[in-house]
């Protein structure tokens, strides 16, 4: 059995890309062996409301007591497979679960670093001398519709006709908002596409605020094919989350606000 410990959020110091990054190794496991994992989650409603729409199959845990109802999922008599992509877990977590499980930790520059069984770190820490430790950006994990750019040659243009936004799957700091309120004053004569993601709050109000601006704007909710819009953009303003990794990866330059 393989588990996959990850929660998405609209709430600061969650978000909603290390859930939608399991998502996307969850459907690679299932091609690859045809096994889906099972994903553990705090109930956050966020993510209940993306698995649910998606199909994955999920288990809701006590935050609690954490590590108990972690313990209690494994029944098999060899060690099940646990994937936890969660930043900065203690060493009591790791140690703990990975007396029953093959732990493998994403991004964890804490107790998961040093004490998984495997682990990736591609945009988190520093490398360890340790075995199964891969780290840097060659391992991070980015879906096949947006690395199918990376092989076409993206020309950067001199002049920037056409501006993407897009602050992340969710916006627990209002950025939106707050965009609207810079671009009052911005004087451009090229389109704009400005992408909600699913976890967004206030899309409506957003919309409705967009069109009192002095341009070319399309608001454009949870849009699934963001690689085309990376690679047809000539600059991307992005949060400063997974969505850094995607423009890099197009070669699309963008403006970050963190």
């Amino acid at each position: 059995m393989i588990f996959i410990r990850v929660d998405g959020a609209n709430i600061l110091g969650i978000g909603t890309g290390h859930l939608y990054r399991m998502m996307d190794l969850s459907n690679h496991i299932l091609k690859k062996t045809g096994f889906s994992p099972i994903f553990i989650i705090s109930g956050y409603q966020d993510t209940k409301d993306v698995l649910k729409r998606t199909g994955f199959e999920y288990i809701e845990i006590n935050n609690e007591d954490e590590i108990n109802e972690i313990l209690k999922l494994g029944r098999s008599p060899e060690k099940d497979i646990l994937i936890v992509d969660m930043c900065d877990r203690d060493d009591r977590f790791i140690k703990n679960l990975s007396e029953k499980y093959f732990v493998i930790s994403f991004d964890d520059a804490a107790g998961g670093a040093r004490y998984s069984d495997m682990v990736f770190n591609s945009v988190a820490g520093k490398p360890l001398k340790r075995d199964n430790f891969f780290y840097g950006t060659e391992y991070f994990l980015i879906r096949p519709e947006i690395s199918k750019y990376n092989l076409k040659k993206k020309n950067i243009s001199s002049s920037v006709k056409n501006i993407l936004i897009c602050l992340g799957g969710s916006d627990p700091c209002s950025l939106n908002l707050k965009m609207i309120d810079w671009l009052k004053s911005l004087k451009y004569s090229g389109k704009i596409n400005w992408v909600l993601g699913p976890s967004v709050s206030d899309k409506d109000m957003i919309v409705e605020r967009v069109k009192d601006l002095n341009l070319d704007i399309t608001p454009i909710i949870d849009y699934k094919n963001m690689g085309k819009l990376y690679y047809h953009s000539d600059l991307s303003v992005s949060a400063a989350g997974f969505g850094l990794y995607e423009v890099a990866c197009v070669g699309l330059p963008a403006v970050s606000v963190c």
